[in-house]
């Protein structure tokens, strides 16, 4: 933070448990105002599903230190820009910002996944019509391991270290019990907005098993829903028996199942 408190891009970023799993993804953006910017602000970009319990979260860990929170999505919208506006690094055409406003002071470019593009947050007087203003250089979805303490340090750093990684976040398919899913599915099926459940069956962090009990351990966390597709965390032993065909199913309570699927731009060393 005190890297970007003075200026500059913003960053893709994670919050994490104690125990190193992760509770949020977020974007978090600086905002430069004044001349001498007496006191840092940084806007957070997280799910607004995620935003009370987010809140509480960092609420947790202020301790004595003099930072404020407040909620300001109703001052700022969220903008994407990518494809032609977009040149190969990442850079914007001009003239994209009116009111002579910077685009990196409210945003980064996306480094999820190649082709997301610029991702902006902007106040809600000002809007986007072509393209933007060119971006300073930024390392791309890293952790600073020279960094120093963090919550969830130990078992990231360790991973970091052995090169060992047993989980990973995939997409997945919702469906209910009784309906079959093919594992032999390139990709997961089309949004079926029809498709409902109670509220409270995705929640984040909700333990994922394997249905027939063979194992009273959870194979993954459920990371988020919307209709029938979601994103889970999961020990990728499991994705990849289902992957090849193996008579397994996983669920989340005795209604929900969830089939995973690895992403096809996964490279052979993220499956493995």
């Amino acid at each position: 933070m005190p890297k970007i408190s003075p200026g500059g891009d913003g960053f893709f970023t994670a919050f994490l448990t104690p125990q190193g799993r992760m509770l949020y993804d977020a974007f978090i953006y600086p905002v430069n105002v004044g001349v001498n910017f007496p006191h840092p602000k940084f806007i957070v970009d997280i799910p607004t599903a995620s935003k009370d319990m987010f809140v509480r979260h960092l609420k947790r860990y202020i301790l004595r230190s003099k930072v404020k929170i407040r909620d300001c999505s109703d001052e700022y919208k969220l903008w994407h820009i990518w494809g032609d506006a977009l040149n190969h690094e990442h850079r914007v055409n001009p003239t994209l910002i009116k009111k002579e406003k910077r685009l990196s002071d409210v945003g980064c470019h996306d480094p999820r996944v190649p082709g997301f593009g610029y991702r902006a947050a902007l106040p809600t007087d000002q809007s986007i019509h072509h393209s933007l203003h060119e971006l300073g250089e930024f390392k791309e979805l890293e952790i600073d391991f020279r960094k120093g303490c963090y919550i969830g340090q130990e078992l990231t750093i360790r991973t970091y270290h052995t090169g060992i990684i047993r989980k990973r976040i995939v997409p997945v398919q919702i469906y209910r019990k009784g309906e079959s899913v093919s594992s032999s599915a390139p990709r997961i099926q089309a949004v079926d907005r029809t498709f409902e459940y109670p509220s409270d069956t995705l929640q984040p962090q909700k333990d994922i098993k394997l249905a027939d009990g063979s194992s009273k351990r959870g194979v993954g966390k459920v990371c988020s829903g919307i209709h029938n597709i979601g994103l889970a965390l999961m020990r990728l032993e499991h994705v990849q028996n289902f992957a090849q065909g193996e008579d397994v199913a996983f669920t989340v309570d005795n209604d929900i199942y969830l089939a995973p699927f690895l992403p096809e731009w996964w490279s052979e060393n993220q499956i493995q």
